[in-house]
């Protein structure tokens, strides 16, 4: 997430395409865990699109696919992913593209530039015959052309994630998980 700052409010963009997201967590309270250590109100962890929201269980590989219309000027969103899962290793991809337009609000009236074009997707691969010993790599990147703050702007967000998980079957005291990213986001104004 990335925050910003214009006048006398906060605005906050979080560079991930709803298309490409397959569940959010959501934990309530103080959080003292890695996925929010200090949040005094929770935390909110979006997890993107894995082999196996792409592969049916039985299956070796998948597609998904989603279109949706909205009216408004908000035209057509497009997605589509794949996976390939063979032995002890899968890898998988999705792209997702929208165009939205400037809209109108309440009154009728046609809000300027309020219209973006969005291009996004990710890359994953997963390394091990199970969930309890497995390595997996992750490639996200987001491109989105707008307008805010009176100037054209185009954002570039590419995240590389590796994450490793190892429980071991005959000690129930060991149970490793370990991740790691890199954050690269550019604000061409």
């Amino acid at each position: 997430q990335n925050l910003r700052f214009t006048t006398h409010e906060a605005q906050g963009l979080l560079y991930v395409d709803p298309a490409l997201i397959a569940g959010i967590d959501i934990e309530r309270g103080a959080v003292a865990t890695a996925g929010g250590a200090g949040a005094l109100v929770g935390s909110a962890n979006f997890r993107t699109l894995g082999i196996d929201d792409m592969i049916r269980p039985g299956n070796s590989s998948g597609v998904i696919g989603m279109t949706s219309w909205g009216s408004n000027n908000r035209g057509f969103s497009e997605m589509i992913g794949g996976a390939v899962r063979s032995g002890g290793m899968g890898i998988g991809g999705a792209l997702s593209h929208r165009e939205p337009d400037d809209y109108k609000n309440g009154d009728g009236i046609t809000v300027p530039f309020s219209s973006q074009n969005i291009t996004s997707g990710l890359v994953k691969a997963e390394l091990g015959a199970s969930p309890d010993n497995r390595l997996t790599l992750g490639g996200e990147f987001y491109n989105n052309y707008f307008f805010a703050q009176s100037v054209e702007q185009t954002i570039d967000s590419q995240i590389f994630t590796a994450k490793y998980h190892y429980k071991s079957p005959t000690n129930p005291l060991i149970d490793f998980k370990f991740t790691t990213e890199r954050d690269t986001s550019r604000d061409q104004i």
